[in-house]
């Protein structure tokens, strides 16, 4: 496949001063994905949602005109049970501490400075190998987005070391988001940078991973999944990673990063959700591969939807959004 130019990209410096919004911002089994369904409330912790989100979400939604039902909208979009996939974190976690990728105290000082302690079972992730799925609510996001982070950092891929950032010169890699940004490893971020071989896939899966790469937008930037400059960026790589890893199809992937993607951006979610709506089709019919497309959910995509709905007098918008890219 054609790769892209990465002067046709941004990096950390351009988004900062181009858009004016502030960017902190053993696999052994098969797996299939599986979105779960399910009414909802939304508390806090999923990558820094405020106490009174909900709430909000509701008294402003319903004042906005006709933008459907905004207590099933919100339902499907963030489920209670959450979006998971059938893989498991396996021996990933435990791995990235050795190579120092994760410091584990750096990693659960920052959770605990978002507001989401550590638990229990996410130590245990840490330290050993699990057969917990990798699964997203709105109790955990900030761990999930994290540790997958890390993954997407350091893992050795084609991805990155042919793709736009394989590309472009050390000094500006090391600016990025996703690499200047990751402060929980025992030395910088920049020297994680597609080093080590967390998770191997043969060429079959390479081709698979790829079709996800360049096809998942994130509504931070105008930046494919395969240049990940931010952390949402490199944490959706690596779940395409492990899940291609598992034997999962390109079809699979996207329907699990359309639902991951709508915890860590549910604001901007809330608003492609209310358009789909609007067009006719219910958020839990609309086409994973379309909503991810360029055309939705890039930035520049994301804003078209959100002036066309604003020009139409609907809000189409949450407030409070979580789509900070720090760790």
């Amino acid at each position: 496949m054609s790769q892209p130019d990465p002067s046709d990209y941004l990096d950390l410096s351009a988004q900062l001063e181009g858009d004016g919004e502030p960017l902190r911002r053993r696999l052994p089994r098969r797996s299939l994905l599986k979105l779960l369904a399910g009414g909802g409330t939304l508390g806090a912790g999923a990558a820094v949602f405020g106490a009174g989100f909900f709430t909000r979400v509701l008294t402003e939604s319903s004042s906005g005109g006709d933008s459907g039902d905004p207590d099933r909208i919100v339902a499907k979009l963030l489920p209670t049970e959450g979006v998971s996939i059938d893989a498991p974190w396996g021996d990933v976690m435990p791995r990235l501490v050795e190579l120092g990728v994760v410091d584990v105290d750096k990693f659960g000082a920052s959770a605990s400075r978002s507001g989401s302690p550590l638990t229990e079972a996410q130590q245990g992730i840490l330290s050993s190998a699990s057969d917990e799925a990798v699964r997203i609510d709105a109790s955990n996001g900030k761990f999930v987005l994290n540790g997958l982070w890390a993954l997407g950092l350091a893992n050795r891929n084609p991805v990155l070391a042919n793709g736009p950032m394989g590309s472009m010169d050390e000094s500006r890699r090391a600016r990025l988001a996703s690499t200047a940004g990751w402060t929980l490893g025992e030395e910088p971020g920049p020297q994680y940078l597609a080093q080590f071989d967390i998770v191997p896939l043969t060429a079959e899966q390479q081709a698979v991973l790829e079709d996800v790469a360049y096809n998942v937008y994130r509504p931070c930037c105008d930046n494919s999944t395969a240049f990940p400059d931010c952390n949402h960026g490199a944490a959706a790589l690596g779940l395409a990673e492990m899940a291609v890893a598992e034997g999962a199809s390109a079809d699979e992937i996207f329907a699990a990063l359309k639902g991951f993607n709508s915890f860590w951006y549910p604001d901007r979610y809330y608003t492609l959700a209310v358009h789909f709506e609007r067009q006719g089709t219910a958020w839990e019919d609309v086409d994973p591969r379309l909503v991810l497309s360029a055309e939705y959910s890039s930035l520049s995509g994301w804003k078209r939807v959100a002036a066309g709905l604003q020009s139409q007098g609907q809000p189409g918008q949450l407030p409070a959004g979580a789509s900070g890219c720090g760790a």
